[in-house]
């Protein structure tokens, strides 16, 4: 195998499964447990086996590295957000919203190591973070659409719309702090109480 395939950013992807390049899979593993400054890019060759010139070739530096880590996560995210938003089975907003909390909350229990990095964004330079943070107003944006919508058809109640998309989001995200895939509630039953949440902080029904 060339260093080339060996170091793409993603190898392969198949169903839920994502397949990392060894030095990005040993960068997950380092970051999570030492975070981004107690990382070094020699510990990250050394656990991938591999060495400095091949991470320096393909990411140019630790940066490099984290920024590859974070658009991948992002880039799942919006795949998952994606495919139930252009389902055109149903375009009611409660609908939708449940969508996207369930995809958002199964998205950080299933890749709890990638969407624990997102914080990690804060340390790098705002031209590096660019393109992930353009991913991020990607998904902002299309949860927004989604409460907009409801408080046109009178089925949320949205007072504060910023405040209500942080909240939201912010809720599904914290979740990758204290999950543990040992625990006693499954993903789908966190999805299940994060859509039921979610509801009562728009204003909605429940029962729609």
């Amino acid at each position: 195998m060339t260093d080339t395939v060996m170091m793409g950013d993603v190898a392969s992807a198949e169903g839920d499964d994502l397949h990392l390049s060894p030095i990005l899979s040993a960068a997950l593993v380092e970051l999570r447990e030492n975070g981004y400054h107690g990382t070094s890019v020699r510990k990250i060759v050394t656990r991938a086996g591999l060495t400095l010139p091949s991470l320096y070739y393909h990411y140019g530096n630790k940066e490099g590295v984290l920024v590859a880590l974070l658009n991948i996560a992002m880039d799942d995210l919006l795949n998952k957000l994606r495919k139930v938003l252009d389902d055109p089975s149903s375009k009611d907003p409660v609908v939708r919203l449940r969508w996207i909390v369930r995809s958002t909350v199964l998205h950080v229990t299933q890749r709890q190591d990638l969407a624990s990095l997102h914080r990690e964004f804060r340390f790098l330079e705002r031209a590096a973070v660019a393109p992930y943070l353009e991913r991020r107003h990607e998904v902002d944006d299309m949860l927004v659409e989604v409460l907009n919508d409801g408080n046109r058809t009178g089925q949320f109640h949205i007072t504060d719309m910023e405040y209500t998309k942080l909240a939201v989001l912010g809720m599904a995200q914290g979740i990758a702090d204290w999950y543990r895939p040992n625990g006693a509630d499954s993903p789908s039953t966190i999805a299940d109480r994060y859509e039921a949440l979610t509801l009562r902080l728009v204003g909605a029904d429940p029962t729609d």
